[in-house]
């Protein structure tokens, strides 16, 4: 039987020189920083209402996983990958989770911290040797939750 080929397409000089002009990123960066901002803040605001045991639960438990994997996508596309690795982590330290207890919200409120500091530094890219330390710090205190 004989196979049919698809021609390959002809290269398109207009995709070759496509980027966006610094103007356009720099505004779409400042817009992925206020709304990263603003996720950080309401993170921090469902991480304090915890039930009467303590625990965090049920929908704000839910939000704060929800804004961390929306960060964990987005960062990378902004160049801010260690909003996205601190996120990723976030994210497996929530996933699946039904309750979070004392300790660990108080090393999800780390998480933020970190987050906080990355917005307000602008700190691009992966940040380096410190941005690798903190990354692996935060790993590590993703470990002592209950």
């Amino acid at each position: 039987m004989a196979t049919a080929s698809v021609p390959s397409p002809a290269p398109d000089d207009d995709l070759e020189d496509f980027s966006l002009d610094e103007d356009v990123m720099a505004s779409m960066r400042a817009s992925f920083e206020e709304e990263a901002a603003t996720s950080i803040e309401a993170m921090s605001n469902y991480l304090s209402q915890p039930n009467a045991e303590g625990r965090l639960i049920g929908e704000p438990l839910s939000a704060v996983y929800e804004y961390a994997h929306l960060l964990k996508g987005q960062g990378g596309a902004y160049d801010y990958w260690l909003i996205t690795d601190i996120s990723q982590n976030l994210c497996e330290i929530l996933r699946d989770r039904k309750s979070l207890g004392a300790q660990g919200i108080a090393v999800v409120r780390h998480h933020l911290e970190a987050l906080t500091v990355v917005l307000t530094n602008k700190i691009l890219g992966r940040g380096n040797e410190i941005g690798e330390q903190v990354v692996a710090r935060l790993k590590e205190l993703a470990q002592s939750v209950d």
